[in-house]
């Protein structure tokens, strides 16, 4: 009798606690995932540095997405009509994890950058390349190819209202997706060509690199890609770049296994 009391006694508990139960133990879960990630960010740093390899690399892609391979496949060999070169400010939500992960050193050093340069505002800037191609039906399409945590070719993207274009000068030349790329990735190799580094592979890196597969490097479109000299010369602790490169393949292995493009 004891024993069926009790165990109604349960029952009833949890029937009517069971949001919050969920809710606490899904909280604890996060809370255990983030502290295993720091714990694990740490131990591997130390681990790094004690064997000497290079911290600074980051290699997990070797291939496209599948979101971009299925772009691939249905405009990749399309001919393109016009390019466009664009830029836009980094999203403020994605600054500020950078500004998290980095222990504001990012911040700092924009800053420093604004206060040597005399200038009352600095924004940084994401860059892309947005391809029109023309469909078999003579309609156009609008791509973007652009560099984040992975390469991303999407036929569907946000047009900022405070994006910037500049129309590359192809005239009457001949490309396809495919073949820019192609050439792109066979002349740098495809661990530089896939994977992401803050300052020495970023997005303004890659589009340099496809200027240069068009053979349009020059200085109007390499000064609207580029900030002055800011990336160039942004540098951090190898800790931070360690902490970066652990963020960045987290959200890889979610991205690779789940589908889901967080950024």
């Amino acid at each position: 009798m004891f024993l069926q009391e009790y165990l109604h006694f349960i029952y009833n508990y949890i029937h009517e606690r069971w949001k919050t139960i969920i809710s606490i133990s899904l909280l604890s879960l996060i809370l255990l995932f983030i502290l295993l990630f720091i714990l694990w960010t740490i131990i591997s740093y130390y681990i790094l540095k004690w064997f000497r390899k290079n911290i600074d690399q980051n290699w997990f892609f070797n291939n496209y997405t599948y979101n971009s391979i299925n772009n691939l496949k249905k405009y990749g060999d399309l001919p393109i009509k016009n390019i466009y070169l664009a830029r836009q400010p980094i999203n403020k939500y994605l600054l500020k994890i950078l500004n998290i992960i980095s222990f504001y050193d990012y911040n700092k050093k924009v800053k420093m950058y604004i206060e040597k340069n005399k200038c009352n505002a600095f924004f940084p800037f994401h860059t892309s390349i947005i391809i029109e191609v023309e469909m078999p039906n003579k309609f156009r399409k609008h791509l973007i190819i652009e560099k984040n945590n992975s390469i991303n070719i999407n036929s569907s993207y946000n047009k900022k209202c405070n994006q910037d274009l500049l129309k590359i000068n192809i005239k009457k030349q001949k490309f396809t997706i495919n073949t820019i790329l192609e050439k792109t990735k066979n002349r740098i190799g495809s661990k530089k060509y896939f994977n992401w580094h803050i300052y020495k592979n970023n997005c303004q890196k890659f589009t340099e690199e496809i200027l240069i597969s068009l053979n349009k490097k020059n200085k109007k479109y390499t000064h609207f890609i580029y900030q002055n000299d800011f990336i160039k010369n942004f540098e951090t602790s190898d800790f931070t770049i360690h902490i970066l490169n652990c963020s960045i393949n987290l959200i890889n292995i979610f991205e690779h296994f789940t589908n889901i493009y967080l950024f």
